[in-house]
């Protein structure tokens, strides 16, 4: 990435029968407001509240419910820190209702940001047994940032060169 003002999309599809994937958008020089932003939350005071800047009739970052099961997990790589965070729908019907991930990986000393979401982890119809989220979560621990400028990078980091 060397355009701090554009950003690129990919995804991870793993191989074999399973039934999911990982989008991932890369943002060059993103601030801390579009971080919070791409992660649909933020932390205000040490506690975690939606994103919203306040539009409409809905307030500035209003709080999770404890029906949303929110939960935020620190994340770390080989050269980049990182925050994901999972909350449940509690709208809709109840048979459509899931659990959703969003993340941003934040590289170490450079410009390069990571995220993804929201990406559904669970049917909460169904039993947590099912879920996706350990498989994508040891995915995301698998990524490396590099500077494609330098060489070509390794086919394990491929993936994460954008």
């Amino acid at each position: 990435m060397h355009n701090a003002s554009s950003f690129q999309s990919a995804g991870y599809y793993p191989p074999g029968t399973e039934n999911w994937s990982v989008p991932l958008l890369c943002y060059a020089g993103a601030s801390q407001d579009q971080i919070d932003q791409q992660l649909d939350a933020k932390k205000i005071n040490g506690t975690w509240v939606w994103y919203n800047p306040g539009a409409g009739n809905v307030p500035e970052n209003p709080p999770f419910t404890p029906e949303q099961h929110f939960h935020a997990y620190a994340l770390s790589g080989s050269n980049w820190k990182g925050t994901a965070i999972t909350y449940d729908d509690t709208t809709g019907d109840e048979a459509t209702r899931g659990r959703n991930l969003f993340f941003c990986l934040v590289e170490t000393g450079g410009s390069q940001v990571l995220c993804g979401g929201p990406i559904p982890v669970r049917a909460l119809v169904d039993p947590p047994s099912t879920g996706t989220l350990p498989k994508i979560m040891a995915v995301l621990k698998t990524i490396e940032f590099v500077d494609a400028s330098v060489g070509s990078p390794t086919p394990a980091s491929a993936a994460a060169a954008h």
